[in-house]
C-alpha cells in the first residue's frame, strides 16, 4: 500500500504542477474510470480533483485539475482528508457538478457556471464567409469526415450558421447521442414551419444541413464541441429526458427564438439549465437592414400570411426574430421579463428540470428500448479500465 502511494505520488508529480502531494486516492465514480483526490501542500493544504481522459480516436487527451477551496481547514491534514473522502463519494452522485463547482448555489451567470474548468469547448472544423444582406453568402467550410471520432455521447454540439438576410452568423445547437445520431429541434423539412419545429433524432445531415439559415459556402460551418468534464447530471437522466422529448413531439407548436429554441434544450438536457446565451444577445439579428425589413415586414404580413399558407407561417412569423429584435424590451428573454436578473442558481434549476415530466413520460416499450439503447452507446464510450491510467 505504501509503494502504491509512492507510485501515485510520484506520477502526480511528472503529470501536474502539484509538486508536494501529501495523499492521492485514485477512485471510480460511474462517469470515468480515473479520477483522483490529491492533498498538495506542506503545513498549508490544498485539496485537488484530478481528472483523466485517454486520447481517443479524434479526441484528445484530458488531464484536469481542479481545485477544492471550500468546506475544510487547510492547516488540518485530518480536516483535508475527511473533505477528500466525502468529496469522493459526493462525485459519485446523480450531479456530480454540485459537489464541486464554488458558484453551485449561488445566483450567478450562465457563462460563469458553463465554463472551463468544468466544461470543455473546442472547435472542430474552419470556415470563412463573406455576405451581403439580401444578395450573396460566399463561404468556404472546412469540415472533417467521421465526426463520429470527434464526439463523445452527451457532448453538446453547435454548428455555426450564417443568416444572409440579417447578415449574422449564428448557431444551431444539439445533444449527441452516438453512432452519427442527434438529437435536437429541427423541422425535417428544412423550413420553420411551427407545427415541424420540435425535437427530433437525425443523422448529421439533418443537423448541419437542415436548419433555418443559409449553410456556409453550401455546408455547415464550424462545428464547437462543449463536454462536461464533470457532469452536470447522470447520464441516464439526460438520456431518459432526450428520447421523452422525442416521442413526446417537445417543442411541437411551442418554438420561441428568445424563450424555447435548440439551444435552451440542448443545455436542459444536458447541464439541467434551461437557458440561451444567444437568445440574450441583442445584437444577433440586429442590422440596419433588418430594421427597414422589420418596417416593411410588421405592416404587410398579416396581408400576405392570409395568402399563402396561413396555417404554417402566421403565428411564427409574427413572433419571428425579425419581427421582435427591435422591440425586445416588450418582450421576455430566456423567460424573465425586461430588468429581471439573469442569474441562475445551478442547483435549483437542475433539480427543477430533472423533476419528472417535463419531457414527457415513458409510455411505451418502444420507448424504453430506445433509452436503453443509447444509454449501451454512452457506457461504450467510457473506456476500458486498463486503457484509462495516466502514464
Amino acid at each position: 500500500m505504501h509503494l502504491e502511494q509512492e507510485k501515485l505520488q510520484l506520477l502526480v508529480k511528472q503529470r501536474t504542477s502539484l509538486s508536494n502531494p501529501q495523499e492521492v486516492v485514485r477512485f471510480e465514480p460511474w462517469w470515468s474510470n480515473n479520477c483522483a483526490t490529491v492533498i498538495n501542500g506542506n503545513n498549508s493544504y490544498t485539496l485537488w480533483l484530478l481528472v483523466y481522459e485517454p486520447a481517443i480516436k479524434n479526441r484528445s487527451e484530458i488531464l484536469q485539475k481542479l481545485e477544492i477551496n471550500q468546506g475544510y481547514d487547510r492547516y488540518n491534514l485530518e480536516s483535508a482528508k475527511n473533505k477528500a473522502s466525502s468529496l469522493r463519494s459526493e462525485l459519485n452522485g446523480e450531479n456530480p457538478i454540485l459537489a464541486i463547482h464554488p458558484s453551485a448555489n449561488s445566483y450567478v451567470s450562465f457563462s460563469s457556471l458553463v465554463t472551463s474548468p468544468y466544461v470543455r469547448k473546442e472547435e472542430i472544423g474552419k470556415s470563412f464567409t463573406f455576405y451581403i444582406p439580401f444578395v450573396i453568402t460566399v463561404g468556404v467550410s472546412q469540415i472533417p469526415s467521421n465526426l463520429d471520432n470527434y464526439f463523445r455521447p452527451l457532448d453538446i454540439i453547435r454548428v455555426k450558421k450564417v443568416n444572409s438576410i440579417v447578415s449574422k452568423t449564428y448557431f444551431h445547437v444539439g445533444v449527441y447521442l452516438g453512432k452519427n445520431i442527434i438529437c435536437h429541434i429541427c423541422d425535417p423539412n428544412g423550413l420553420i414551419s411551427e407545427e415541424n419545429l420540435q425535437v427530433r433524432i437525425t443523422g448529421w445531415d439533418a443537423f448541419l444541413n437542415g436548419w433555418l439559415g443559409t449553410p456556409i459556402g453550401g455546408k455547415a460551418g464550424e462545428l464547437v464541441r462543449c463536454r462536461s468534464v464533470i457532469p452536470f447530471k447522470h447520464y441516464k437522466k439526460s438520456i431518459e429526458q432526450a428520447v421523452k422529448a422525442y416521442w413526446a413531439d417537445y417543442g411541437s407548436g411551442k418554438y420561441d427564438l428568445y424563450n424555447d429554441n435548440c439551444e435552451h434544450f440542448a443545455n436542459a438536457i444536458v447541464y439541467g439549465v434551461y437557458y440561451s446565451e444567444q437568445a440574450g444577445d441583442t445584437n444577433l439579428f440586429e442590422s440596419s437592414a433588418t430594421k427597414i425589413w422589420d418596417e416593411v415586414w410588421t405592416k404587410n404580413f398579416n396581408f400576405v400570411c392570409k395568402i399563402f399558407q396561413p396555417n404554417h407561417w402566421g403565428t411564427l412569423w409574427r413572433d419571428a426574430p425579425i419581427l421582435r429584435s427591435f422591440n425586445s424590451k416588450r418582450y421576455k428573454v430566456n423567460n424573465r421579463l425586461p430588468g429581471e436578473s439573469e442569474n441562475i442558481c445551478l442547483k435549483n434549476e437542475i433539480n427543477s428540470w430533472d423533476s419528472n415530466g417535463r419531457f414527457g413520460n415513458l409510455t411505451s416499450n418502444e420507448l424504453r428500448d430506445r433509452r436503453d439503447e443509447y444509454e449501451r452507446q454512452y457506457l461504450m464510450e467510457i473506456p476500458a479500465k486498463q486503457d484509462c491510467r495516466i502514464t
